[in-house]
């Protein structure tokens, strides 16, 4: 980043350094690209200048040396006050001799000393008189800060001369021979400038804090670069510095707590997962609900995978949360926009070779997060439901013979003549082993992800480029799974052709090769079932059927029937394949100085295949071929599926075209007039196409197949005693699917800026769309936003000493948010599949026709102070806002005359607020560095106006997603009052009507006011605070995150017996429920009883649904850890290369503090009373740069 300071600034500056043809095409742009980079590695140190300028201002000047050399530049603001005009036209000179001809003519002298110049004023010597005699001394000093701690690599000069020195590292300086008249001049970046007379002993030079603003931020909207100071909207951006010190193989991740105004949502299924100031949709029939992700000025479209790019080639990541700051981008706006930037070399930058390996384990899978009732404590309850019963309609089915646990084929063993001690000491054996310990021993392990890159940056003073290379092996959780691969490649070259034109290049590549396997177990596996044998071989459990039919069915002529977890994982052959090629090239023609022409374009395809081979040693191939075959009275078996493996195959290809073509301009005149914008237009065009087939027959030697079936017949099927029963043959047809979205838009943006003081903004832009109705597209109506700032502090009447900078800003204006998936026609759904009863193939009305389908409308208002105060050692900004969403799709219940039970329609409105709270300070200790970033954000969303014909109940506010009830929150929460447990049968109570009651289907009916309303099932306030502390090389970060004013729902107990042993999982909440009367009084936990009653199923609603169950969310902790050593810093210092390895903690989730009591993460708890366990992951890294 680079910065220039107005002229009242008193301190130094400084300006701190999936078709062949795209496959030949890559290879050729590397084969350039290498060639280039040899070129330029050999001529980047002999850096030439040209330069053609006309009453030229010396710091634009400068600022071009710079661009084309790679030099620093180290002034005053005040130096700068009396340069003169430059008249200057040289090409391909020396910076030297380009230097000396700038400064020709100025009341300014300059000192070079390591690629750094420093700019002061010129001082007339006086002549001395003939008696004097220079008194030449040698001086030493020490320059420090205002703690004591000294400054390395302080500059030191004399005034008047070109004699400088940098400070050591203890901050010492020396100059041998010179006038004992003379005057030092002392900078360092961030501290004001001293001027002291020479003598022999200068001791120590305390200088104090000047302004922090080290570094111009610049804004990237994805069509412009914007500095900050002339950016009126909203934004949060993570620069390269805090992007690094996350891993991680996942970008986006990297801004989870570390920006203000983004809400990750990690419940579970969460519809919303990333949310920016809130939510500005409901998400029907699939309308986005993410934000835009914006990737070296293009979109990548939500069929493309973001992390196809690598995650180390990312420089900064920006997020655009207003209207003034997003509406650039449309009708595809209205959820925020996140705007990624790339690595990219830089002109005469020396060729730089950088190399960084990181190695991440994560935790096991936390198979006891959810408290479940002991194995043995499981076996009891089973036995109980046996000697009641519950197991006899199973036991005598003799048609589906359904699954029964090891225990009850052991109890129905008993009818049969096992004895009850032969079946009690069976039964014992089983108490003792625990499932779990099974998985953690044979299945799960700690995934392991290994990410390896290699990277060239630099450039010559006319080509600039970047090359990486970068490979990804993860293990994922499951024992003897093979490990995930990724290929990346990615290049960018920037070309000068000429002083006007200008031409760029990139490609990005990445290839993907998955065969991970992970074990799904059926849900009536046994919590104390085997994956073992008495062998230590693979056990068998049940699938499906029971296993005493299992072992004796077929009389050996079928194929083996048994299902064996440990088998399945052994003979997975499922591979995934991924291709992303994303090409871009633009050209820049400079028609004036001030006025630019740019034509970029990208073309972006992704295609992938799945190849799922299920052989003959796979349960699911077995199971199918069996359950089809006919055992005749030969005795020869045969088989109505053609015998073999099954192969399903899947394939999707996505192909995008941007092409756009802009003016940019930007005219400066009379020294304080500023205008800068851009018009332009883009057509984009995204195909999507998928297929699915499956094959049956797959021979493993030949690969061929053998596809004979008629999937419209009905075949007889082995299993079942009814005579004559029959089945069709599951089947995916050759099925595709393909979608075209085809986009045209015109747009605009303007900013106007006075003395740097005040800036008007305003932008506009039309989009015209294929899914848009046709009475839409024929409305001229654009979205658009208007804005403007004021810098306060530089009005010559605001003079506080403390406020170093303060400036206001607003701005309003409209974005929108386009449902690709619904079309303003009429819409029907086809199937090759037959109607039974005809055999014909059928359609279905899908949707009928909208000519008003539109986008959704998003209003922001923003407010926005930006504040540097104490010399710059606080800083930050602070915003409140406004928003709303009209037209938001939503379904629209139609009259059952029309055929269609509801249509998605713009029918709903939703209302937003809230502030975004930036706090920066500078916390510096003696020789500890020390920041501190602190953000707090609120935002919550009401849903206004919605269709909804019934009442609004309980089960319309669960929390578990966005809630379509108007005048609510948009995550709004309710409960069922609660009424405690009856005393005589311990079930819940709830009110209906204000009365106690347990008629649990009434009080479903009440009205939402005479129930619980909590609050907001998200987070309405998040907040973080992230320290970086750093001692001799070492570097300490950590990063406490904090969200509040929400609430969960714990998951609880099902009260139904039959539902527990169905699912093998039954809750520890079991040791404490209600069993005899009082009990009332020490818990709150229901009973359980069996049978069980009519109403069993609305008492587990109630009793899930009740107030009891929500607990308060509001929770902080430690987000994550690194610890960091420098080894360029500390005493292993190289001139040759740079290193530093690091370790790096997290999703450490160590809450630090939570409002309820509970052994749940408030986070952590998904829909439906779901759950996940937080895992931990630790990362070690080093990074080398040569």
């Amino acid at each position: 980043m680079y910065n220039f300071y107005p002229k009242k600034f008193v301190r130094p500056c400084i300006f701190q350094g999936s078709t062949a043809k795209i496959l030949l095409t890559m290879r050729l742009t590397v084969i350039l690209l290498i060639t280039a980079i040899l070129q330029v590695s050999a001529s980047s140190f002999a850096q030439k200048i040209t330069l053609n300028k006309k009453q030229a201002l010396l710091v634009d000047v400068l600022r071009d040396i710079r661009k084309q050399s790679g030099y620093d530049f180290a002034f005053t603001n005040s130096t700068l006050d009396k340069a003169k005009p430059v008249d200057v036209n040289v090409t391909g000179v020396d910076v030297e001799e380009a230097l000396r001809l700038v400064f020709k003519d100025q009341p300014l002298d300059y000192v070079i000393k390591d690629k750094v110049v420093v700019v002061s004023p010129k001082v007339k010597t006086p002549e001395k008189s003939l008696g004097e005699a220079l008194k030449p001394i040698s001086v030493d000093g020490r320059v420090i800060d205002e703690k004591g701690s000294p400054l390395q690599g302080a500059t030191v000069v004399v005034k008047g001369t070109k004699l400088i020195s940098i400070t050591s590292a203890d901050g010492k300086f020396h100059f041998l021979d010179i006038d004992d008249k003379s005057v030092l001049v002392i900078s360092f970046i961030g501290y004001i400038t001293v001027e002291l007379p020479t003598k022999a002993q200068m001791g120590d030079i305390t200088l104090e804090l000047g302004n922090a603003k080290l570094s111009e931020v610049v804004v990237s909207t994805g069509y412009q670069k914007i500095s900050k100071e002339r950016f009126v909207g909203s934004f949060s951006q993570l620069d390269s510095a805090n992007y690094a010190r996350r891993a991680g193989m996942g970008i986006i991740d990297r801004l989870d707590g570390t920006v203000t105004g983004l809400l990750f949502n990690k419940k579970g299924g969460a519809a919303f997962p990333i949310q920016v100031r809130g939510i500005s949709t409901l998400g029907v029939s699939q309308t986005p609900t993410s934000p835009l992700i914006v990737v070296d000025n293009f979109p990548m479209e939500d069929a493309f995978d973001i992390n196809s790019i690598n995650a180390n080639d990312v420089e900064n990541i920006t997020v655009l949360k207003d209207a003034a700051a997003a509406s650039i981008w449309g009708t595809r706006a209205g959820n925020g926009v996140i705007v990624i930037t790339t690595k990219r070399g830089k002109l005469n930058q020396p060729l730089r070779v950088s190399i960084t390996s990181n190695v991440s384990v994560d935790e096991k899978q936390k198979l006891d997060y959810f408290p479940t009732v002991s194995p043995s404590d499981f076996i009891d309850i089973e036995q109980m439901l046996f000697n009641k019963g519950y197991y006899d309609s199973n036991i005598n089915n003799t048609d589906d013979r359904p699954v029964l646990s090891p225990v009850v084929e052991i109890l129905a063993q008993t009818r049969n003549g096992l004895s009850l001690t032969d079946a009690a000491a069976q039964i014992n054996a089983l108490r003792g082993h625990d499932l779990r310990n099974d998985l953690n021993k044979y299945v799960y392990r700690n995934p392991l992800r290994q990410q390896y890159q290699t990277s060239l940056t630099g450039g010559s003073n006319n080509l600039a480029y970047q090359f990486s290379l970068g490979y990804n092996n993860t293990l994922n959780s499951t024992i003897g799974s093979k490990p995930d691969q990724q290929f990346t490649v990615n290049s960018n070259t920037t070309y000068k052709v000429s002083k006007k034109l200008e031409l760029q290049f990139g490609i990005n590549y990445s290839q993907g090769l998955a065969k991970s396997y992970t074990l799904q177990l059926p849900s009536t596996t046994a919590p104390y079932a085997s994956l073992v044998d008495n062998n230590g071989g693979p056990a068998a459990i049940a699938n499906t059927y029971r296993l005493a039919y299992i072992d004796t069915v077929g009389g050996g002529k079928l194929l083996d029937w048994h299902y064996r977890p440990l088998d399945e994982i052994r003979n997975a052959d499922n591979t995934r394949k991924s291709y992303f090629t994303r090409f871009n090239v633009a050209t820049s023609y400079a028609v004036t100085n001030w006025l630019k022409a740019n034509i970029q374009y990208q073309y972006t395809v992704a295609t992938g295949s799945s190849e799922n081979i299920q052989s003959l040693n796979t349960y699911s191939t077995r199971n199918t071929i069996n359950g089809f075959t006919l055992p005749n009275v030969t005795g020869i078996a045969k088989y109505q599926v053609p015998y073999g493996g099954i192969v399903d195959i899947s394939n999707s290809e996505n192909i995008s075209n941007n092409v756009r073509g802009t003016l940019n301009f930007n005219k400066a005149w009379n020294g304080d007039n500023v205008i800068t914008g851009l018009i332009g237009a883009e057509l984009s065009n995204i195909y999507g196409l998928t297929s699915a087939q499956r094959l049956y027959g797959y021979n493993e030697n030949t690969g061929s197949v053998t596809q004979v079936l008629n999937y419209a017949d009905y075949y007889p099927i082995f299993y079942g005693a009814s005579p004559g029963a029959s089945a069709q043959i599951s089947t995916v047809n050759l099925l595709q699917e393909s979608l075209t979205n085809r986009i045209v838009s015109i747009l605009g943006n303007v900013s106007y800026s006075y003395k740097d003081k005040y800036t008007l903004f305003g932008s506009a832009r039309r989009d015209g769309a294929n899914v848009f109705g046709v009475s839409t597209n024929n409305k001229w109506k654009p979205l658009w936003s208007v804005g403007g700032s004021w810098d306060i502090s530089k009005e010559e009447y605001f003079k506080v000493d403390w406020v170093a900078s303060l400036r206001l800003r607003s701005s309003f204006g409209y974005t929108g948010n386009v449902n690709n998936r619904l079309s303003g026609k009429f819409t029907f759904f086809s199937s090759s599949d037959p109607v039974i009863l005809t055999g014909l193939d059928y359609a279905s009305a899908n949707q009928p026709p909208n000519p008003n389908l539109r986008w959704e409308q998003n209003a922001t208002l923003n407010f926005g102070i930006d504040y540097q105060l104490f010399k710059g050692r606080l800083s930050g900004t602070f915003e409140v806002y406004s928003k709303k969403s009209t037209d938001v799709i939503a379904n629209k219940y139609l009259p059952i005359s029309s055929g269609v039970n509801f249509t998605p329609i713009n029918a709903a409105d939703l209302k937003g607020s809230g502030f975004d709270l930036n706090i920066n300070s500078v916390n510096t200790i003696g020789k500890i560095s020390w920041s501190t970033n602190i953000g707090l954000s609120y935002a919550k969303t009401i849903v206004t106006k919605i269709d909804k014909p019934t009442a609004i109940t309980v089960r319309d506010l669960s929390g578990y997603s966005v809630n379509a009830v108007p005048g609510q929150l948009a995550y709004g929460l309710a409960s069922y009052k609660w009424a405690g447990l009856d005393p005589v049968t311990g079930d819940p109570r709830g009110y209906y009507q204000g009365q106690i009651s347990n008629n649990y289907n009434l009080i479903a009916t009440d009205s939402i006011q005479n129930q619980v309303f909590h609050g907001s099932s998200i987070p309405l306030y998040s907040g973080f605070i992230r320290n970086n502390i750093s001692y001799r090389g070492f570097t300490l970060s950590f990063n406490l995150t904090a969200r509040f004013k929400y609430f969960f729902r714990e998951p609880v107990m099902d009260l139904d017996y039959v539902n527990a042993v169905n699912s093998n999982f039954l809750s520890a909440d079991y040791y404490n429920r209600w069993q005899k009367p009082g009990d009332e009084l020490i818990t709150n936990i229901p009973s359980m009883s069996y049978p069980a009653s009519g109403n069993t199923s609305s008492k587990n609603s109630f009793y899930q649904l009740s107030e009891i169950t929500v607990k308060k969310a509001d929770n902080i902790r430690i987000q994550d850890l690194r610890l960091a050593y420098d080894f360029s810093i500390g005493n292993f210092s190289s001139k040759k290369y740079h290193l530093q390895t690091f370790l790096y903690a997290n999703n450490l989730n160590l809450i630090l503090w939570k409002a309820a009591k509970t052994n749940y993460d408030p986070d952590f708890v998904g829909g439906n009373g779901g759950f996940t366990a937080p895992i931990k992951t630790l990362t070690a890294g080093l990074n080398v740069n040569f």
